[in-house]
């Protein structure tokens, strides 16, 4: 997560062309510079699932009045209820 520089790749969900990004905006960007979700905008085509998707990434957070310990049991159930209905196995990556 860090501040967009305005030079990054957007390419908005439903569409297939990029799109302007406007500077100073905090967001998800991959090593490719690709944004993979814009905070409060939206989300991105690179990011939807789908039938045919393999790797699912959930970012859960909170805010300063959110508990480490509540976010933790909502990844967890999140985790419980994807490999469940999907299949697959889940991991945590990263904790703040």
């Amino acid at each position: 997560m860090r501040f967009t520089h305005g030079d990054e790749i957007f390419i908005p969900l439903g569409q297939s062309e990029p799109v302007p990004v406007q500077a100073n905006e905090y967001s998800y960007i991959d090593d490719d510079n690709e944004v993979i979700c814009r905070l409060e905008i939206r989300q991105v085509n690179k990011t939807k699932v789908t039938e045919d998707s393999k790797n699912i990434f959930f970012i859960v957070q909170g805010n300063e009045k959110t508990s480490n310990d509540y976010i933790l049991d909502v990844a967890n159930e999140l985790i419980n209820l994807i490999t469940k209905y999907a299949g697959g196995t889940g991991k945590i990556l990263n904790t703040l």
